[in-house]
């Protein structure tokens, strides 16, 4: 399922303060219900993507990697869906 980048954008807003990187399951369980079309989801995906800094292990990193690939799916018109 596709997002309206600019339409989600404007419900997570960019002052709110640095979040807790998601834990793997996390992210999975919240990829498949954007990917099941919540919009719930899909804003977590953004809030992650702009609010989550400072990975420090090598957990944080994979988990934010994770992030940004998903949220590249859900947002970019020109991605492939799984």
């Amino acid at each position: 399922m596709q997002y309206d980048w600019s339409s989600i954008s404007r419900t997570v807003g960019f002052y709110r303060r640095h979040q807790v990187i998601p834990s793997i399951e996390e992210i999975e369980d919240t990829w498949q219900r954007a990917r099941d079309g919540s919009r719930e989801a899909a804003i977590r995906f953004l809030d992650w993507r702009r609010h989550c800094l400072l990975a420090k292990t090598d957990e944080q990193r994979a988990a934010m990697i994770l992030v940004m690939n998903y949220s590249h799916k859900l947002f970019n018109r020109d991605s492939t869906s799984e």
